[in-house]
């Protein structure tokens, strides 16, 4: 093995191009994946623990409320939940800035 001397440099700038242009028409493609929250819920552990197939779980927020539509933790847009065929949906009432 040989020893390398590194050279002190003055600037951490660089200079010319960037290595990837701002166009982010290269991000078109990309797959994000979105979660719709339609709502929540509070129970004690002894109450999940005896959730039974077919029990109703009561959600905290009215039917009228929006729901929110997060990308990560990020809240993106708020909608009302809706059918679109034979699928639920999301019909964006409001977009985030």
């Amino acid at each position: 093995m040989q020893d390398i001397e590194l050279q002190e440099v003055d600037s951490i700038e660089g200079s010319g191009d960037a290595l990837v242009s701002r166009d982010y028409a290269l991000l078109n493609n990309v797959k994000v994946d979105l979660t719709v929250q339609v709502g929540t819920a509070n129970m004690t552990v002894d109450e999940l623990f005896s959730m039974k197939k077919g029990q109703v779980l009561k959600l905290n927020e009215s039917i009228e409320k929006p729901i929110d539509l997060l990308l990560g933790d990020k809240l993106i847009a708020k909608g009302k939940l809706t059918v679109c065929d034979d699928n639920f949906a999301i019909e964006i009432m409001q977009v985030s800035s």
